[in-house]
């Protein structure tokens, strides 16, 4: 069985030449890649609202930036990283919860005050813990009514963004996420931005998508299993995951 070997560097243009990116440990993720695992929690995410939150969009004429930062590699290759998906992970689950777009940029700017030095303000593990006390700190800090009224809608919050809270995994010293498991901790599915560029994978390593294309082109569970030797509960997990993975209009 032959397998493809991915680069574990990209090569872009800059001013000053050419320069090798490491991507390992980033994760990449096409905004329709990224559209299907929010939509797990959100339904109404889409390809387009994905790359609106993220790169902005034009309405007008008046140019209105995104909702994250994002760098050069993010903007050149149309990806986003494991740090901005778990951004708009959150910043779906405000929208979700009834917050309005403009609610929505008047918190990320207020976290960025917050967090001065964090590119990835919302990829860190407080805002998830406890959204209520964290806007209402906000709130009072900036005196801001609005940062207080969303304060005040963390019943609505919670419900949602505990959901996360249960999948995501912190890193003690960071505090930013650093692997998911999008169905929870009882199936092993996986998305780490250190294994298989952050593409969702079984416990064992192998990628969902790999082991559910055997499956729709006609193998049996028993010989993929055999194959990877792995076990038939991860080929089963990553049938299932695959299958709620539904297409995303653009």
């Amino acid at each position: 069985m032959t397998r493809r070997r991915h680069r574990s560097h990209h090569r872009h243009r800059s001013g000053k030449g050419v320069v090798e990116v490491s991507v390992i440990g980033r994760g990449i993720y096409r905004f329709s890649k990224a559209a299907q695992l929010l939509r797990l929690e959100s339904p109404s995410v889409n390809n387009a609202a994905v790359r609106r939150w993220a790169f902005g969009y034009l309405q007008g004429g008046k140019q209105y930036s995104g909702a994250i930062r994002y760098d050069n590699f993010s903007i050149e290759t149309q990806t986003l990283s494991f740090l901005e998906l778990v951004e708009l992970a959150y910043i779906s689950g405000m929208l979700e919860s009834g917050a309005s777009w403009s609610k929505v940029r008047r918190a990320m700017q207020a976290a960025r005050q917050m967090f001065p030095d964090d590119p990835h303000p919302f990829a860190r593990r407080e805002w998830f813990a406890d959204p209520g006390g964290i806007y209402l700190q906000l709130g009072e800090k900036r005196q801001d009514p609005l940062l207080l009224e969303m304060g005040n809608m963390q019943y609505a919050m919670k419900r949602l963004l505990r959901v996360y809270l249960k999948q995501l995994r912190f890193n003690a010293e960071t505090q930013h996420a650093d692997m998911w498991s999008p169905l929870g901790d009882e199936k092993p599915i996986i998305v780490d931005p250190q294994r298989a560029f952050g593409l969702p994978i079984v416990a064992s390593g192998v990628r969902t998508d790999v082991l559910a294309g055997y499956h729709r082109a006609g193998d049996p569970i028993t010989r993929i299993a055999s194959w990877y030797d792995i076990p038939e509960i991860e080929v089963e997990a990553a049938i299932d995951f695959e299958e709620r993975l539904q297409p995303i209009a653009a």
